[in-house]
């Protein structure tokens, strides 16, 4: 709306709606210096809410009308009602039963899970007594040092997330748990191509009902490898040993092969025993 046409418009505005222009009257008597003024008696009333311009000012608003273009129209849209906004998309049987299994886990970890990304610092996430309490940064000789550039030491780490070897196999076994339910509840997958020479169709990078046997499986033989190990082995080795291991295993589970689970890194046992045996020398001779 022009500015001419919003004047006009709050001049205007009445129960009538009038606008009165008013003439200006001419003196018939020329020898006097004032207009003619009606008697009380004959001069008329205005009607309520009637505007009485002049005609300098009745001029003036048409040259406003005129001259000053319309206003091009926004091309902003107007924000959605409530009402209009579509709903969220509802969730999926397999994620509703995931939810169902799992209700103290958080659904961006079990998300991270199915996508083979959670980063095995992050397991004791996954224990029932966790609240999302604040984390510590991970010490750099259990992280990536691109990906924890503010550290703690390993001594400060293992105290206060796995002090144990239960407060890593709790969270641990909760971890397969999941990829089963996840394998599990997988849809069941397409029909082989008629041509044996067809390629197989691709994997999405998530467990599949195929992947059940291996799952449960080779996370069974780790457990029970773990155990074993750290009946031998000081706990000091067998976090780093776990999370080194675990990490390179991920690449291995978005390609669907879970059969890595089921071997021992004996270059990496050995490295960390002898790094371990190390700083034990160290501290005896300070």
């Amino acid at each position: 709306m022009s500015t001419a046409t919003a004047i006009l418009g709050s001049l205007a505005l009445s129960s009538t709606g009038a606008v009165r222009y008013t003439q200006p009257q001419r003196s018939q008597d020329t020898h006097r210096c004032t207009p003619d003024v009606p008697p009380p008696s004959t001069r008329r009333t205005p009607a309520p809410g009637t505007v009485t311009l002049s005609a300098d000012q009745y001029a003036y608003l048409i040259s406003l009308i005129h001259v000053q273009p319309a206003p091009a129209p926004s091309l902003a849209r107007a924000q959605p009602s409530p009402s209009r906004v579509p709903p969220s998309a509802p969730l999926s049987q397999q994620a509703r039963t995931l939810i169902e299994q799992f209700p103290h886990v958080e659904p961006d970890l079990l998300l991270a899970i199915a996508r083979h990304t959670l980063d095995p610092l992050d397991l004791y996430k996954l224990d029932e007594h966790y609240r999302g309490a604040a984390g510590t940064p991970p010490p750099a000789e259990l992280a990536d040092p691109l990906s924890a550039p503010i550290t703690v030491t390993t001594r400060e780490f293992i105290t206060r997330y796995y002090p144990s070897f239960s407060a890593l196999v709790s969270p641990l076994s909760t971890y397969f748990r999941i990829l089963l339910a996840l394998a599990s509840s997988a849809p069941s997958p397409p029909p082989s191509p008629a041509s044996p020479h067809a390629p197989p169709p691709p994997r999405s990078g998530m467990p599949a009902r195929a992947d059940v046997l291996a799952i449960a499986s080779a996370s069974t033989q780790y457990l029970a490898r773990l155990v074993a190990l750290s009946e031998e082995h000081h706990w000091a080795v067998i976090l780093p040993y776990h999370m080194a291991f675990h990490r390179a295993r991920m690449e291995e589970m978005r390609r669907g092969d879970y059969s890595g689970w089921d071997k021992v890194d004996i270059e990496l046992l050995v490295r960390l025993i002898e790094e371990c045996e190390r700083e034990q020398d160290g501290a005896r001779s300070r």
